[in-house]
């Protein structure tokens, strides 16, 4: 069972190994009760999938139940009313599990995302392989862009990309997406060292539940 920064397969630096640009994206971000994956859990989550042309072509997003506090509402704008009744992640992992098959997975800060995952995946019993993933804050600085930092919001200035919805898993995972599409229309020789693995399924789903507006 993959565990932390195991979960998430990153790639190297041209060297041995297969560019894998011409798989669909499953770019992924987590609101989370705080930074610790062991002690703190996920109570958003928002997937966007893109095609190898760039196109979008499926969104989802779920509120999650952590059993347990939110955590700083004035970060992530998510209270304990409007997880209570959402779906546990074990009722969400197939989602989860169906976006991510066949795909690298996306992130921003990606360790991060990583982590959370992998605890959540584990607490639930779903023995999920190593993924191939892309962190496009590693990619923005191999592109050679000269920025202060690369943070996300940094990053998509230097693209002139708004986050409309900053600070909710979807509308961070949509503006990571735009971002991707940006830094891999000319990328560096990525290669990585496994392909998208076959994922296992918990047979368990409920219906998601988004935040409201």
């Amino acid at each position: 069972m993959a565990h932390g920064s195991d979960f998430f397969v990153f790639p190297r630096l041209g060297g041995e190994g297969a560019s894998l640009l011409d798989r669909p994206l499953a770019v992924v971000d987590l609101e989370t009760t705080g930074f610790s994956p062991g002690l703190d859990r996920a109570i958003e989550i928002g997937i966007v999938r893109v095609d190898p042309s760039g196109e979008i072509v499926d969104e989802w997003t779920s509120l999650v139940d952590p059993g347990r506090d939110v955590g700083p509402t004035w970060v992530h704008g998510v209270t304990d009313d409007m997880v209570a009744g959402a779906p546990t992640f074990a009722e969400v992992a197939d989602d989860i599990l169906d976006r991510f098959e066949g795909a690298v997975v996306v992130a921003h800060n990606a360790p991060f995302d990583g982590g959370f995952l992998a605890h959540e995946f584990a607490l639930v019993g779903i023995d999920t392989p190593p993924l191939p993933a892309a962190c496009t804050l590693q990619v923005a600085r191999w592109s050679g862009l000269n920025l202060p930092n690369y943070k996300l919001a940094t990053c998509c200035e230097a693209f002139g990309l708004t986050n409309a919805g900053a600070h909710s898993a979807l509308g961070d995972a949509r503006v990571t997406a735009e971002l991707a599409v940006q830094l891999l229309a000319n990328p560096p020789e990525l290669r990585w060292t496994l392909g998208p693995p076959a994922l296992p399924r918990a047979g368990v789903r409920a219906p998601a539940r988004r935040r409201p507006h």
